[in-house]
């Protein structure tokens, strides 16, 4: 199987894109009457249909022990990652000529994903904005290897937002660009050219996730001591094992190919090698993945397990006493209200208006902000 359906020319420069014809066939089967091409779609369609049971049924638990809508919306939605990348992957499987399409749409969702980790570590560290903002406050950061002064706390939570919710957007508008310019023939994956697409978008994406995850990285460092007992850093590992394993297999394929060691034989084909093989690796290792987010997502913290109490802070004479109270599920018959909540998207367009009212404390000073407490924030998921 081949990888493009036709040469690409470029009539302003007459610049030629390299292609391989999809109608190329292996000349020898791999396994008795299957060819590298059906085996691959078997074992990669078995390992998406495991991948997408497996967080499915974790996604259903939740759904069924919904007593934290805010965190437990936003591990859902982390936990998608999964199974969009082992459906994208097996599609690009099934159908190389669409590689480039199918492989693009994961960054978005990947973006997203990096986004609610964030603003589940916000939710780790205190129990509501006031306690966050006091946190945060009291923050010095130092730079390594540098001798100026550190930089305070609220600044440099405002930094690490914009340089984390970038991402999101720079994915999704390299993602339609991408799709954009295969259609019109000038993307070239087979080339690193200049004057076609794939080598500027993938500097433009690979350079802003470069930027977003190591900001992630160092405010959990920065806090992990605040976040203990929530399993912080399991989660973390669970995320980034996805993103870096990827990331990783990408630039390794990419230099057994350069350097001449993955080519093509009778039994894999160039687009085998291209496509397949790569993709097949990403539905396979997403299983034991999968297996992982039920450690690292577990539901347990979220049960009503007798004598499970959850704790919070009410103001009482200028000061804050802690008040324990038992825990409550929300997600009504079957779930339905928490799958309304990780379907909706005015609730997604809210996770990234909501540390907008923190960022305005850090530039007035706190002089008109309103600080939210745990009820407030709760009740942006009420009514649904």
């Amino acid at each position: 199987m081949g990888l493009f359906h036709h040469h690409h020319s470029s009539s302003s420069s007459n610049h030629t894109c390299p292609s391989h014809a999809v109608s190329e066939d292996e000349t020898s089967n791999l396994v008795g009457n299957l060819s590298f091409y059906h085996f691959n779609m078997i074992i990669s369609g078995a390992s998406t249909v495991l991948a997408c049971l497996i967080i499915l049924a974790l996604m259903i638990r939740h759904t069924l022990h919904f007593s934290n809508p805010i965190e437990q919306t936003r591990v859902m939605r982390i936990s998608s990652l999964v199974p969009v990348y082992s459906i994208f992957s097996f599609l690009a499987v099934c159908f190389p000529a669409g590689y480039v399409d199918f492989t693009a749409w994961p960054d978005p969702v990947e973006g997203v994903a990096l986004y609610c980790f964030f603003l589940l570590l916000c939710e780790f560290m205190a129990t509501d904005d006031e306690q966050r903002m006091q946190l945060l406050a009291a923050q010095q950061i130092k730079k390594r290897f540098s001798k100026k002064p550190p930089m305070d706390g609220l600044t440099w939570f405002k930094r690490t937002y914009f340089a984390i919710v970038q991402y999101p957007f720079v994915a999704l508008a390299c993602t339609v660009i991408t799709c954009i310019t295969q259609a019109a023939g000038v993307y070239c994956l087979d080339s690193k050219k200049p004057y076609f697409a794939h080598i500027w978008i993938t500097i433009i994406k690979n350079l802003s996730l470069s930027i977003a995850v190591p900001c992630v990285l160092k405010f959990y460092m920065q806090l992990k001591k605040e976040m203990e007992g929530r399993r912080a850093f399991a989660k973390l590992c669970a995320f980034k094992l996805i993103v870096g394993l990827t990331f990783a297999e990408s630039i390794l394929f990419t230099i057994l190919r350069t350097a001449g060691i993955l080519k093509a034989t009778s039994v894999m084909t160039y687009t085998d090698i291209t496509v397949g093989l790569p993709e097949m690796i990403i539905c396979i290792q997403m299983v034991p993945l999968a297996l992982f987010f039920h450690y690292a997502y577990s539901v347990s913290p979220y049960s009503n397990s007798p004598g499970l109490l959850r704790k919070r802070y009410e103001p009482v004479d200028g000061g804050d006493t802690e008040i324990k109270f038992p825990v409550k599920y929300q997600g009504g018959i079957l779930g339905v209200n928490a799958w309304l909540m990780f379907f909706n998207p005015v609730d997604l367009v809210r996770e990234f208006q909501y540390p907008i009212a923190l960022l305005r404390m850090v530039g007035t000073g706190g002089a008109d902000h309103e600080i939210l407490t745990t009820e407030m924030q709760t009740e942006r998921y009420e009514g649904l």
